[in-house]
């Protein structure tokens, strides 16, 4: 079992000879928004990956930052963070103003969580139709490659052994996690969402 976006090299950002996959908060100017903006972030790296499937053109920080601080008042942070799927869903809603945008989501909340083979699905489905996911995760449980009250990006879902596997995309760079291990040890919520 494996799926994946279509052409992960779309999240690809060019800068002085480097390459990075994705945006990064700290490329924000402000310091709360390079705390507090991993939300915005990764919305923005989805909205690009789409821009890039319509337009191809080679994306330098400039680039990216423009489309962060546009998405960054939509997607405001509250002194917590934007710590819910609900806070993205809104945010994106408003973004696209109007016009017909299609918003999927699982949420994953400990009193009420979904099995693991429904956010597989959830999951195998969004990429068939070629959409990133944004995940929040309020909890890494016992998964060290993934940072608490955090987004991340998607781009891939595989199973070795038994287990669920995810490849990420976070500041900068593509990383692997353990989905089953994240589902089975998390103590806060979290959730999967996309739109196109």
């Amino acid at each position: 079992m494996e799926a994946k976006i279509k052409n992960i090299d779309l999240f690809k950002v060019k800068d002085n000879g480097n390459i990075y996959y994705g945006f990064s908060q700290k490329w924000y100017k402000d310091l709360w928004q390079q705390e507090a903006g991993c939300g915005p972030t990764v919305a923005s790296s989805i909205v690009n990956y789409y821009n890039q499937i319509d337009n191809f053109k080679e994306v330098g920080i400039s680039d990216a930052l423009k489309i962060m601080e546009e998405l960054w008042f939509y997607l405001l942070p509250t002194d917590e963070g934007l710590n819910s799927v609900k806070l993205f869903y809104d945010g994106i809603k408003n973004f696209y103003n109007g016009k017909e945008v299609t918003i999927d989501y699982i949420n994953v909340g400990l009193k009420n969580k979904p099995n693991l083979d429904e956010i597989k699905s959830f999951i195998v489905k969004e990429f068939s139709e070629d959409r990133p996911i944004a995940f929040l995760n309020l909890c890494n449980g016992e998964e060290k490659n993934l940072d608490k009250w955090h987004w991340v990006v998607v781009v891939e879902i595989f199973e070795e052994n038994g287990e669920y596997f995810l490849h990420i995309i976070d500041d900068k760079e593509i990383k692997k996690i353990n989905l089953s291990l994240w589902y089975r040890t998390i103590t806060n919520d979290g959730g999967f969402i996309t739109f196109k």
